[in-house]
C-alpha cells in the first residue's frame, strides 16, 4: 500500500503552459526571452514538475527557440530538459526544438 502511495506522489500531472497564440512565426531572441519570462520558465526549470508546452505556432525560428530554451538546457542539461519538458506542437517545431537544444549543450560545453 505505502508503495502505491509513493508511486501515486511521482506520477503528479505535469505543469502545462502555453506560448501565446497570435502569431504566424515566432522568431528573434528578443521575443524568445520575453516569452520565457512570461511563462516563468526559470522557476519551472528549478521546480520538480514536469512540464508541458504548447506552441500553436507552426513556424519557429532557431534564434526564438534559443533564448526561449537555451537557458534551460545549460541549467539542467541536454537529458534533463528533454526529461522534464515535452513539446505539445507540430513534427517540425519539435526536432526544431530537439535540434536547437542540442546546439545550445554544444555551445555550452566549448
Amino acid at each position: 500500500m505505502v508503495e502505491r502511495a509513493m508511486a501515486a506522489e511521482t506520477l503528479a500531472p505535469p505543469v502545462k503552459v502555453a506560448v501565446p497564440e497570435g502569431h504566424r512565426l515566432l522568431h528573434g531572441d528578443a521575443l524568445g526571452k520575453t516569452t520565457r519570462q512570461e511563462l516563468h520558465l526559470d522557476d519551472l526549470d528549478r521546480s520538480p514538475e514536469h512540464v508541458v508546452v504548447r506552441i500553436a505556432t507552426p513556424v519557429v525560428t532557431s534564434s526564438f527557440i534559443r533564448a526561449f530554451v537555451g537557458p534551460s538546457v545549460r541549467t539542467l542539461g541536454y537529458e534533463g530538459f528533454i526529461e522534464k519538458y515535452q513539446f505539445d506542437a507540430t513534427r517540425t517545431v519539435r526536432e526544431s526544438i530537439l535540434s536547437n537544444a542540442r546546439y545550445a549543450r554544444d555551445d555550452n560545453d566549448g
